[in-house]
């Protein structure tokens, strides 16, 4: 494969003569940077990325750079490359025995090394002890960064300043790494196929694997450099896509240890003024009560600070909604933001094929630049209904069943059942923390069956939580776990996940699959219900409309009882009997047909 050079330096100069503008003089502890090692075919790799994460929001600032490095990070066929040759440099000094490996500021943590002592890289389960220890470690130099990139060009120049608070006898490097952000690729272990996004890329080393030598190192000392960059179109022939790429800067000792560090982000300048990107539209891919919920993640491609969008939106074949946004803080060039819309009203139907359209324009009320970009869809469907409150859940685990937990939940988060590892439970999975001696934890390649009693009409959720990260099916087994109701019709289903999953479900006396709309006012109700066997009971009809009827009475296995057709009725209210004799005690189905629309409730019939 083609392998294209990273950057090309334009410009460096060094000053030693300008008053400081952007570092701190004071003395201060060091900033964490850690490095770590992994690739795509690495499937512990993804609980690194989700430990490094954690870290990074419990310590906000520290720098995070990730080398694709090592035979895990050989692509096959499709997938792209995102190896460098400084990153194997970088990894082959580390002293890694597997993957995933990290160094914290590349400092020697004596008991804690994968590989041999005295060597820097640690297995993930020591990374957080190493973080902390390294932020209360005083740092000899302060580092301040500003980096602007020009698009056209490709240009980028970055501003630094170095200042000395404590002598630094050893020989000192500093290094600029360019990083890049929402890399899609396959990822082993990662649940989302060849859509998994890597961050903190490491794509290039600007001045060398190595650095560049610092001469002067005494306290008080303080230094400025300009350089300029020209980042090429792709590197190994992944783009290098500039909105989301990131510098970590630090300065090392011995090329070694770590002194300090810190991220850049760096400003844009565009070619066009006013320009709005919408990046995705979402929803909740099943949803269930009758509403969907859109969200739009729009970005700033424009110079000007974004503070105002149009939107319209809706569900395909549905009304038109506008909403003008102000944004509470505008947006700089490419920055990003969510935007939550009002929920639409989703009518009843099969729930099948169902899209939301959204449309975002007039960025701070000028016309679009690129509106090409500007228009997404998301795909939804309705949740299952049951008119059942008495389901069965079946849970098959695979060779792992310690790491499953399950749980069913109200509307309102009230739990109603569940099952599995209870250690693991509201931990969103994924952390591997899990043990087979765990209280409630299954057996591995078991079957197991549980009933559960729903309190009461309304949504439920299914939710899935898996301790390792890798679902419970298919590699290591053919698990899953399924909700079916009395008739073995299946409302919920779950196998095939990452970290977490969670599945909604409806129980209603109520089921319409609807296929145009009813008339207006239309309603039904059946009254006496319960009913007694001897007296039956009446369908009561509201506005009917001029398609003619058919009442189907079916049993709780799903058998025709009886079936009678009416022609069209008149308008207002109609009662329709419904005789009950000779029909054993028991629930049974009223299906009620009106021209393409279909509608269920349930009848109790006692003796």
């Amino acid at each position: 494969m083609k392998t294209t050079s990273a950057v090309f330096t334009a410009l460096f100069s060094i000053s030693a003569l300008s008053a400081q503008t952007i570092v701190g003089t004071q003395p201060m502890n060091r900033n964490a940077v850690l490095e770590q090692f992994g690739g795509m075919y690495c499937v512990y790799c993804p609980h690194g990325h989700l430990l490094a994460d954690q870290i990074r929001q419990e310590h906000p600032g520290i720098a995070l750079i990730y080398y694709h490095a090592g035979n895990y990070a050989i692509p096959q066929a499709g997938a792209p490359d995102l190896r460098t040759n400084d990153g194997d440099i970088i990894s082959g000094a580390t002293g890694l025995t597997g993957y995933p490996a990290g160094t914290v500021n590349r400092h020697v943590f004596p008991g804690l090394e994968q590989g041999q002592p005295g060597t820097t890289a640690l297995g993930r389960g020591d990374w957080v002890e190493a973080v902390e220890n390294i932020l209360t470690l005083p740092a000899p130099v302060n580092i301040g960064a500003q980096a602007h990139i020009d698009v056209a060009s490709r240009t980028l120049d970055l501003y630094l300043e170095l200042y000395f608070t404590a002598n630094s006898n050893s020989t000192n490097r500093l290094h600029i790494a360019l990083l890049q952000n929402h890399i899609l690729s396959p990822q082993a272990g990662g649940g989302q196929g060849d859509q998994y996004p890597q961050y903190n890329v490491f794509r290039d080393m600007l001045n060398g694997p190595w650095g560049e030598v610092l001469y002067n190192t005494t306290a008080g000392h303080f230094e400025s450099r300009n350089y300029s960059f020209v980042l090429p179109e792709s590197i190994r022939d992944v783009p290098l896509d500039l909105a989301n790429t990131e510098l970590v800067i630090f300065v090392t000792k011995d090329q070694q240890e770590v002194l300090n560090g810190l991220v850049a982000k760096p400003g844009f300048t565009v070619e066009q003024d006013d320009d709005v990107e919408l990046l995705s539209v979402k929803t909740d891919p099943v949803i269930c009560g009758g509403w969907v919920y859109p969200r739009a993640l729009i970005r700033n491609d424009g110079n000007n600070p974004l503070g105002h969008v149009d939107i319209r939106f809706g569900l395909i074949g549905g009304p038109e909604q506008q909403l003008p946004v102000n944004l509470a803080s505008p947006l700089a060039t490419y920055e990003k933001a969510f935007v939550d819309l009002p929920p639409l009203p989703v009518p009843p139907g099969d729930g099948s094929n169902r899209k939301v359209w959204l449309s975002v324009d007039m960025p701070n009320g000028a016309p679009d630049y690129t509106p090409e970009d500007n228009v997404d869809t998301a795909a939804f469907s309705n949740a299952k209904a049951t008119i059942n409150d008495y389901l069965k859940i079946e849970v098959r685990t695979d060779e792992y069943g310690y790491e499953l937990y399950w749980e069913i939940a109200d509307d309102s988060g009230a739990i109603i059942a569940s099952g599995g590892n209870e250690q693991i439970a509201g931990t969103g999975g994924g952390l591997q923390i899990a043990v087979p001696s765990d209280p409630g934890a299954y057996e591995p390649n078991s079957y197991y069956t549980r009933y559960v009693t729903l309190p009461a009409e309304g949504c439920y959720t299914l939710r899935l939580v898996d301790d390792f990260g890798d679902g419970i099916c298919c590699e290591y087994g053919f698990g899953f776990v399924r909700v079916k109701d009395p008739d073995g019709k299946l409302v919920a289903y779950a196998n095939k996940f990452s970290k977490s999953y969670e599945v909604p479900f409806e129980y209603t006396s109520v089921i319409t699959a609807s296929h145009e709309p009813v008339p207006a006012g239309f309603d039904w109700s059946i009254a006496p219900n319960p009913a007694r066997i001897a007296s039956g009971t009446r369908i009561l009809v509201k506005n009917p409309g001029a398609d003619p009827l058919t009442i189907t009475l079916l049993d709780a296995g799903g058998s025709v009882i009886l079936r009678r057709k009416e022609a069209s009725l008149a308008g207002g209210n109609q009662y329709l009997n419904l005789p009950a004799e000779g029909l054993s005690p028991g629930l049974y189905l009223v299906k009620l047909e009106t021209g393409r629309n279909v509608f269920f409730k349930k009848l109790l019939l006692l003796e």
